[in-house]
């Protein structure tokens, strides 16, 4: 056969360059008269051997391009960790009562790549194809998941049942194609072999849209909870009306809800935004003891170390959504008692003339005391423990709180009795 008819076809393609190769390193002097030789008669062509190797050459290069530019993905695991270290990044998912501060969540996000990359996965999909890049994003939407969790919990349940449903019909399809003999042994040894990187790439495609949708509607920082009227609306439609043996005048029928809702076997059976509910009503029998304005609050992951926060610049309290989901119901009310004094404090500092000689009797010794304290804060992270507790506005807040703490939960113990006496009756 015509060399040049075989170099048309894909396998005489190879046999031509293997057999110029072979030439190469024999017959030196042969090798460049016959190159030379096929080159000059093929000119006089319109197709030929020079296209073939023109062919080969940009086959070759556009290879090596895009394997350069998968392995370039593997830079996607560095920028994770760099946005991990750089924002404000927390998690706190209520329903698995897993709660992560920023070096927490740093931590874990290291942990996660770290172990992504050593994994065995990586000698299966990093052989420089498409793989690759869903092997290197796999990472950022696992980080991805578990932010969508904490801000939309029954999304994230749908997104894992959707990737079990579709990695099981990959391979219910396959073991399908075995029993029906549809792809020869060959075929078959290459997709088990291909099997990881098809896993990993359908869990990737699945989870990243709404990953990258809550985090750039919502970012990466941990949600806030906020009260839920309808629930505490819920409460009083379906309770009786107890107002025949109330313990003094002025108490109302919803405090009576609210001391029931503070039994600690009740409390155990709320989500956190009931949770919230509740101390917004217990926030506003208090403020109206103190006679100041009501108070906003909500919770959100605001540290370990810090229980509750009372912001004067908003008026509002922001209690840890940690301690409120695993801490005992007591503990709860002393923090609410606790930042409720703070907010009364500056209620009273704010209101005084402190210019009117008046003022400045003896009488208003501890006001005076708190107006220099506030001014003269000594936060814990800084002066210790031992000085912050003994500021005057948290030695005032701390024994309030634990008078009033000790005052409800009497209430609450007294109305568990009368429950369960009627309940008896």
């Amino acid at each position: 056969m015509d060399i040049f008819h075989t170099a048309q076809t894909k396998k005489g393609k190879a046999l031509v360059c293997h057999s110029i190769s072979r030439i190469r390193g024999k017959h030196h002097h042969v090798r460049y008269s016959l190159f030379f030789w096929i080159q000059n008669h093929m000119n006089t062509r319109k197709t030929g051997w020079p296209r073939v190797l023109r062919k080969a050459y940009d086959y070759r290069k556009g290879k090596q391009m895009r394997k350069f530019l998968w392995n370039c993905s593997s830079i996607f695991p560095l920028l994770l960790i760099y946005f991990v270290f750089t924002e404000d990044v927390s998690f706190s998912i209520t329903e698995f009562h897993l709660y992560l501060d920023h070096s927490e969540a740093c931590f874990l996000a290291v942990m996660i790549t770290v172990i992504w990359l050593c994994s065995p996965f990586r000698t299966i999909c990093c052989d420089g194809s498409w793989g690759v890049v869903f092997y290197n994003i796999f990472p950022i939407a696992t980080v991805g998941m578990l932010n969508l969790a904490q801000w939309y919990f029954g999304m994230f349940v749908t997104m894992l049942i959707i990737t079990a449903i579709a990695e099981t019909v990959l391979l219910i399809g396959l073991k399908r194609a075995e029993k029906r003999h549809l792809i020869t042994k060959k075929s078959q040894r290459k997709f088990y072999r291909l099997l990881p990187r098809y896993i990993v790439a359908v869990a990737v495609v699945v989870c990243a849209g709404p990953s990258l949708y809550n985090a750039v509607s919502n970012g990466f920082i941990s949600p806030f909870y906020y009260e839920i009227q309808d629930y505490w609306r819920a409460i009083l439609s379906n309770m009786d009306a107890k107002s025949d043996q109330e313990e003094s005048a002025n108490s109302l029928p919803e405090n009576e809800v609210l001391w029931m809702c503070l039994d600690e076997d009740k409390w155990k059976t709320l989500s956190v935004q009931e949770r919230i509910t509740v101390l917004k009503h217990l926030m506003d029998y208090e403020t109206d003891i103190l006679d100041i304005p009501p108070i906003e609050i909500h919770a959100g992951l605001i540290g370990d170390a810090t229980m509750g926060v009372y912001d004067h610049s908003i008026n509002m309290i922001e209690i840890n959504v940690e301690h409120l989901d695993l801490c005992p119901v007591e503990e709860v009310i002393d923090t609410v008692c606790h930042e409720v004094r703070h907010a009364f404090q500056w209620q009273v500092v704010d209101s005084i003339d402190w210019d009117n000689p008046v003022f400045q009797a003896p009488y208003f010794e501890e006001m005076r005391s708190w107006l220099e304290n506030y001014h003269n804060y000594k936060s814990v992270w800084i002066y210790g423990y031992d000085e912050y507790e003994n500021q005057p506005v948290e030695v005032d807040a701390r024994d309030y709180a634990k008078k009033e703490t000790e005052r409800i939960m009497e209430k609450v113990r007294k109305s568990n009795e009368y429950s369960k006496s009627v309940d008896a009756s």
